[in-house]
């Protein structure tokens, strides 16, 4: 099947699952406690070229679903 199509289903079925806003932002203590590490860590995941990071000046956040989508990711 193709990579791209799997993709949009995916998404659409993670949205469709989802509790909470897919697009709410995130910041990095809210990115800390779902993954369970330090801060400090997780500012240095925020600074890789592979994570979604939106910079608002010195504010680091990500929407939900592009956290999700690259947490997935991640597992493979």
């Amino acid at each position: 099947m193709d990579e791209n199509k799997i993709s949009e289903e995916f998404i659409k079925v993670l949205l469709s699952n989802m509790k909470q806003d897919p697009f709410e932002m995130m910041t990095v203590n809210d990115v800390a406690k779902d993954l369970g590490m330090g801060v400090n860590t997780v500012n240095s995941i925020f600074k890789r070229d592979d994570f979604p990071t939106i910079n608002l000046g010195k504010r680091k956040i990500v929407t939900r679903l592009a956290y999700y989508l690259w947490k997935m990711k991640r597992r493979d």
